[in-house]
């Protein structure tokens, strides 16, 4: 029993000190889930300089969805990830004006008198990271990137729509502000937090002029071990050899 108790705190000793290793690693690629409840933007902006707003309530804000793989290097405060792409959600209800081919809208805008319809459809962002801070300053363009890779704006004054402008790689470069990035551990939650700020331009229907505003911020989370789970972890496996038979006189 005296051998087997020493093999076995050999073994939690190891293992304990892997899951605190786990926790404060120099560098660790790790998978945060985007929660779409809390990463949200809105959208705004103008057609041909006259504002727009909401086709109705909460039609210009939507969550979005993905994942981030990112290498967390804490030693440096950095965080770097490959070129990721996180989607838009639907609108509850599609918006006008519709398409045929393309059911379900992100966003569902209009022209204040509700002369002009908008319809956002298919957006998804793209993000890189290299060396990018987090708690402290925002990063530079060169360590965080950020544009839109797909999407297509749909308008006119009912359905079908009479007016067209692709989405695809606006919203980059010095129109885009991202940061300060945060990154917090609460309980067993780490959370990842990106703010993101944009003016997209896209070519449309010659006269019309489209400028979108796109600001929000992505927040993702992962579960992380506490040190007190470490410890209990260690504690459950050496319980039996607390017990030990008393010894015969």
């Amino acid at each position: 029993m005296r051998h087997r108790c020493r093999r076995l705190g050999a073994f939690v000793v190891a293992a304990a000190a892997a899951c605190l290793v786990a926790r404060t690693a120099v560098a660790a690629t790790v998978a945060f889930t985007i929660d779409p409840a809390a990463s949200t933007f809105t959208v705004g902006g103008t057609f041909n300089g006259a504002p727009l707003v909401a086709q109705a309530p909460g039609t210009a804000v939507v969550g979005f969805t993905g994942t981030l793989n990112v290498d967390v290097n804490h030693a440096n405060g950095t965080l770097s990830f490959e070129r990721a792409t996180v989607a838009a959600l639907d609108q509850p209800v599609d918006q006008q004006p519709t398409h045929p081919s393309h059911a379900g809208a992100n966003y569902g805008l209009a022209t204040a008198g509700g002369q002009t319809l908008f319809a956002i459809r298919g957006l998804d962002l793209n993000l890189v990271a290299t060396g990018a801070p987090f708690n402290a300053g925002p990063p530079s363009a060169a360590q965080h990137g950020f544009f839109v890779n797909g999407g297509s704006l749909y308008y006119g004054p009912s359905s079908p729509a009479t007016g067209f402008a692709d989405l695809h790689g606006t919203g980059g470069g010095p129109a885009a502000v991202v940061g300060p990035i945060t990154l917090t551990q609460q309980g067993d939650l780490e959370t990842l937090t990106i703010p993101i700020q944009s003016l997209l331009t896209p070519g449309s229907n010659a006269p019309d002029v489209v400028e979108l505003t796109f600001a929000g911020q992505l927040v993702a989370t992962r579960p992380v071990p506490e040190p007190a789970a470490c410890a209990a972890l260690g504690a459950a496996a050496l319980a039996p050899c607390a017990w030990r038979r008393p010894r015969r006189r």
